[in-house]
């Protein structure tokens, strides 16, 4: 059996995309959350322009913008093959430069990636090592409790040496993922124009939506 069969089979009880019934609810700072009955948080998210990889209906591997995708298509993980997307999480920011969460920042394209990656200084790329600067401030803001995703520690974008802060006051609209998920409390790696970043858990979506 194909993969998108077997997908297609175990999470049959989801409605299809193209019947999602588009309702929006207002939480703070501009957030929106899309889920299958459609709908937003806290600024951990990237530009509605990062390339996401994904599979497509003919079996193969692509990359589609963010801001393109919609629930139940499948997304491409680092170590838990394809996921459907449960939910979309959509905001805007206006970029604050003096709040480095709140802030966006620029992870410079690098070997294996496709383009300059543009994400919220509150957003982690999973990486396998860290600078001890980085380490010291990535554990001042996760108080000594860094998240690990597959082995890889979440580095917030804010505090890696990798990015540069953007010194813009423009506001932006970004996106992030909620993928289906064998525990509530499980997160997923995917690949951000090539770059590996977090995805939050449908318990923190759930959460923020309370």
């Amino acid at each position: 059996m194909s993969i998108l069969n077997t997908l297609n089979n175990q999470f049959s009880n989801l409605a299809l995309a193209n019947q999602i019934v588009s309702t929006t609810t207002k939480f703070s700072n501009n957030l929106s959350i899309l889920n299958n009955n459609q709908s937003s948080i806290l600024a951990s998210c990237l530009d509605e322009n990062t390339l996401i990889l994904c599979l497509n209906n003919d079996m193969t591997d692509v990359l589609i913008f963010i801001k393109d995708l919609k629930p139940n298509m499948i997304v491409k993980t680092y170590k838990h093959g394809y996921r459907r997307i449960k939910y979309i999480i959509k905001g805007t920011l206006l970029n604050d430069i003096n709040n480095k969460k709140d802030s966006l920042y620029i992870y410079h394209k690098i070997e294996n990636s496709i383009k300059d990656l543009i994400l919220t200084g509150g957003h982690s790329i999973l990486v396998d090592t860290m600078t001890d600067e980085e380490n010291i401030l990535n554990n001042e803001y996760f108080q000594n409790n860094v998240p690990i995703i597959d082995n890889k520690y979440c580095l917030l974008a804010c505090v890696s040496k990798s990015c540069t802060q953007i010194e813009d006051t423009n506001e932006y609209t970004y996106y992030n993922l909620v993928l289906d998920n064998d525990n509530i409390t499980d997160r997923y790696g995917i690949w951000a124009d090539g770059v590996l970043v977090e995805t939050p858990s449908e318990e923190y979506y759930k959460s923020i939506c309370d």
